[in-house]
């Protein structure tokens, strides 16, 4: 018989689907004792899979690790469970030639396209997954969908946009804890995204044939919590707070005039697709422009959050105390402006 906790999710996920299904909303709102009766006697399909990777000091990589349950996750072909201890697990393996994407150097790549790989931790501040500051902390591509539950995401430092080889400040820098590609779904039930960094890379220099040059602006930096490029993310009874997105500065010779570059979505930025937030908080996240020469420093945009196309949803979710600023000029003091400090979005948006 399925658990009350098991119906409670599920009754979740088909209002969630109501609200972008006029169709399904009808059903809903017309016959609800029929849809608890179709829940109540579907039957449970459990994980296909489970792992129960040890935290801290077991070495990253390792046989009992997490990120050696994430490998064997994404090559089973199933769907997977991840279940974490009371306990940090660190990551300590560094991008060697750029960025990697199967999760052997860097970050935690979920790729199993298709499926869905459950991380369920005990409780926000008992399990915690840090970044340690050597790449974002988790990028789900591929179409792959995740489930994060009960845990901390922390630490993670995004420098690159997630791209195959891509190297560090040669790209914009997209979501320092988590990366959403590819369309898939992810779902975050009661987890904290917490002290997490987006950084911009430095412009650099431009010489033409004719022996002129110019600088490049910095590179942008977006959703220092939380990036979503494609498909959808929903975070229920969860916090994104203390996370910044830096815009990278200009060229560095005084001579050349550039931008700096734009720091977007301090907490969470959305680039399309749908994100739903319901009942959680986007508090104290931060954004800065980068610091321009001569044409101006860069914009902050939307500290807490950022939607630049899509659909955003809000249910009973503060967002407050975030904060931009604007990136200072070192040659003529024209500095960049803030937009938006708790929400800035060119998106649909319905709360």
């Amino acid at each position: 018989m399925k658990t009350y906790q098991r119906i409670a999710k599920e009754l979740t996920l088909v209002r969630r689907a109501a609200i972008w299904n006029p169709g399904l909303r009808q059903l809903l709102n017309a016959a609800p004792l029929v849809v608890m009766f179709l829940l109540l006697n579907t039957r449970t399909v459990q994980a296909s899979c489970s792992f129960n990777p040890a935290p801290d000091p077991t070495a990253d990589g390792s046989s009992n690790s997490l990120r050696h349950a994430i490998q064997m996750a994404n090559a089973s072909g199933e769907d997977c469970t991840i279940e974490l201890q009371a306990g940090t697990y660190t990551l300590t393996i560094k991008n060697t030639h750029g960025q990697e994407n199967a999760a052997a150097e860097g970050d935690l790549d979920i790729t199993d396209s298709g499926h869905t790989t459950t991380v369920l931790g005990q409780g926000v501040g008992v399990s915690i997954v840090n970044g340690n500051g050597i790449d974002r902390v988790f990028q789900v591509r591929n179409n792959a969908n995740a489930e994060f539950r009960y845990l901390t995401i922390k630490g993670g430092v995004a420098r690159d946009d997630g791209g195959f080889m891509a190297q560090p400040g040669k790209s914009e820098a997209k979501g320092g804890g988590i990366l959403v590609q590819g369309g898939g779904h992810v779902d975050l039930y009661h987890v904290q995204i917490r002290g997490n960094r987006a950084i911009g890379g430095p412009g650099g220099t431009i010489t033409t044939s004719l022996g002129s040059v110019s600088g490049t602006p910095g590179q942008t930096a977006a959703g220092g919590g939380l990036f979503l490029a494609a498909g959808t993310v929903y975070l229920t009874g969860s916090k994104v707070s203390g996370n910044i997105a830096v815009g990278g500065t200009a060229a560095s010779k005084s001579f050349l005039f550039s931008t700096g570059g734009i720091g977007a979505g301090g907490g969470l930025y959305l680039h399309s697709g749908s994100v739903e937030l319901i009942s959680s908080t986007v508090s104290v996240n931060k954004a800065y422009g980068g610091r321009g020469r001569g044409s101006g420093g860069g914009t902050a945009q939307g500290a807490g959050l950022f939607a630049e196309a899509g659909a955003l949803l809000t249910t009973q979710t503060t967002i407050s105390s975030n904060s931009g600023f604007g990136g200072a000029s070192t040659v003529n003091g024209y500095g960049g402006g803030a937009q938006g400090a708790a929400c800035s979005s060119a998106a649909e948006v319905s709360a």
